[in-house]
């Protein structure tokens, strides 16, 4: 410790015996001492080895964070939609405006989405690679139930100031057996699929948002 000898790898197990570390990190970090110290060749080598399995696993682990956080954020979905629009400008200040969200917000969405490869920054253009497949099915139910949350305080933000003419919103109350239920939602869902298939990729005019909701409103079913 005094810089006259390296670490020895019972000096490191004593050390992380003392701190409030996961045990991902302990191994991490004792991995790093025998790279370092070890006078062994073999010992070395596959401390670099585990060392670059740690890489890899941090990397996965950073991937499924962006993950949860894409789906569980509003935002994330509505700049890939807004760099389709004519008048887009790749300017941060502008991008705030636009969604009312802060500047940092929109920093750490644009990088997030690079990563997912959602993104791709060209110069002074970030364009849509239109590669939804690299994020995967598999999310938490607690980040889809924060999405549909926010995107319902969303419309009602926004739904004051907007014209009649630029909007459609209805509402019909149903009583529904259970099987008319499970019809009405798997039409629901192709329609959803027909309407972003049938849309170009050409720049567009505005960002919209595209929502259905069926669920009921009485509190048990009739047995």
């Amino acid at each position: 410790l005094q810089k006259k000898h390296g670490i020895s790898f019972f000096k490191s197990q004593e050390i992380i015996s003392y701190l409030d570390w996961s045990n991902d990190n302990k191994d991490f970090f004792c991995e790093l001492v025998m790279l370092n110290n070890s006078k062994n060749k073999i010992r070395k080598e596959l401390a670099l080895e585990r060392l670059k399995g740690f890489n890899e696993k941090q990397k996965f682990v950073q991937i499924e964070l962006d993950v949860f956080e894409l789906v569980s954020e509003w935002h994330h979905y509505a700049i890939i939609s807004l760099t389709q629009l004519k008048n887009f400008n790749y300017n941060h200040d502008w991008i705030s405006r636009q969604l009312e969200i802060s500047v940092e917000q929109v920093k750490i969405a644009i990088e997030r989405l690079k990563r997912l490869n959602l993104l791709k920054e060209e110069g002074e253009k970030l364009t849509p690679t239109y590669s939804v497949s690299s994020v995967g099915k598999e999310v938490s139910s607690k980040a889809i139930q924060s999405a549909h949350s926010q995107w319902l305080k969303i419309v009602e933000r926004n739904f004051a100031g907007v014209d009649v003419a630029s909007r459609e919103i209805s509402n019909v109350v149903l009583a529904l057996s259970e099987e008319e239920f499970k019809s009405i939602k798997s039409e629901l869902r192709t329609l959803r699929t027909k309407l972003c298939a049938d849309i170009s990729v050409d720049a567009k005019d505005q960002v919209y948002i595209l929502g259905h909701y069926l669920m009921p409103i009485t509190k048990e079913k009739n047995l």
